[in-house]
C-alpha cells in the first residue's frame, strides 16, 4: 500500500495530463480540493495540506511495514528494506520540490538506488559484494570493467562513513 500511495503522489502531474485522478475522493473533499483545480494543476494551500497529509500517511505505512521485515525469510529482508527506503525517498523529493508534483516529477535516480542498496548491504553486515559493474561514473563512484570500484559515502543515520570496494568487502570507518 505505501509504495502504491507514493506512486500516486509522484505521478499526479502525469495523471493530470491524462485527465486521471487517483487520490481518493474522500481526501479531496476533506481538504477542499476540487477535481477541476487538481486537473488544472493549481497548487494552493489546500492542495499542499492534502499532500502533507498523504505523505504523513505513507510514512506511517512505511514505518508499520518496516516493523514486519524481521518476520520475513532472511533472504527477503534486504530487498524489501531497500525497496521501502527507495520509495520513501520519493516523499522527501516531493517535499524538496515544494510540493509541486504537477510540474516536477519526484524520482529516485539510478545512482541513488545503487547508494541505497549499498547502505542496506552495510546495515545487513554483508561483507562480500559481487563484481557486477561495468563502466560507471556516478559522483564518487568509479568503476572500470575488470577492476574494483571504490565508493565513499557518509551515512548520517548510521553515524559513520562507509567505504565500499565492490567485489571485495564493506568496511565501516
Amino acid at each position: 500500500a505505501c509504495p502504491q500511495l507514493t506512486n500516486i503522489l509522484r505521478d499526479v502531474g502525469e495523471d493530470r495530463v491524462r485527465q486521471r485522478i487517483y487520490i481518493p475522493q474522500e481526501d479531496l473533499r476533506r481538504f477542499g480540493v476540487s477535481e477541476q483545480s487538481l486537473l488544472k494543476g493549481i497548487k494552493d494551500e489546500k492542495y499542499v495540506a492534502m499532500l502533507k497529509f498523504q505523505i504523513e500517511r505513507a510514512r506511517e505505512w512505511y514505518q508499520k511495514a518496516e516493523g514486519g521485515i524481521p518476520m520475513l525469510a532472511p533472504d527477503c529482508q534486504l530487498p524489501i528494506r531497500a525497496s521501502l527506503d527507495m520509495y520513501s525517498t520519493i516523499l522527501n523529493k516531493i517535499e524538496a520540490n515544494d510540493y509541486d508534483n504537477f510540474n516536477k516529477r519526484a524520482y529516485t535516480a539510478k545512482w541513488e538506488k545503487l547508494l541505497h542498496s549499498l547502505v542496506e548491504l552495510g546495515q545487513a553486515s554483508i561483507l562480500a559484494l559481487p563484481v557486477c559493474l561495468a563502466r560507471l561514473d556516478l559522483g564518487e563512484l568509479r568503476a572500470v570493467e575488470g577492476r574494483h570500484a571504490l565508493l565513499g559515502l557518509h551515512v548520517p543515520h548510521l553515524g559513520h562513513h562507509l567505504a565500499v570496494e565492490v567485489g571485495e568487502r564493506l568496511v565501516a570507518r
